[in-house]
């Protein structure tokens, strides 16, 4: 699953470069995060619902799929309209691993250790 979120955050942190390789303008590359925004408001719920009935095998599944596709249809964009859509395969995409992940992390190490598991950088604090 990390190197899903590495390739996803790689298309995200270069989306200016790949857009503008593409022959689009630079300025299109900040409206695409427009799309990535809505789709991740209007599909958190749908997604957290399906994470509800499907196995974090299933939707790592789902998830590589969609990064598969996304990643194959960045090479093909050539308009505005495409790029639109890249944006709306990217929230997807947001959505099911954030969503693969929560699930995993209760799924595979329950729930009451799940704090002491997501915590940053493993660091443990105590209050003596």
């Amino acid at each position: 699953m990390a190197i899903a979120v590495l390739f996803k955050s790689g298309l995200t942190f270069h989306m200016q470069s790949i857009i503008r390789e593409r022959g689009l303008p630079e300025s299109l590359a900040a409206a695409v995060f427009i799309p990535v925004g809505l789709a991740c408001a209007v599909l958190r719920f749908p997604v957290g619902a399906l994470a509800d009935r499907f196995a974090p095998r299933t939707l790592l599944a789902g998830a590589l799929i969609v990064l598969t596709g996304t990643s194959i249809f960045i090479t093909t964009i050539t308009s505005r309209a495409e790029a639109y859509a890249y944006g709306i395969a990217l929230g997807i995409l947001n959505v099911a691993l954030g969503a693969t992940h929560s699930v995993a992390l209760a799924t595979y190490f329950g729930r009451w250790h799940l704090g002491a598991i997501s915590r940053v950088g493993g660091l443990k604090f105590h209050r003596q």
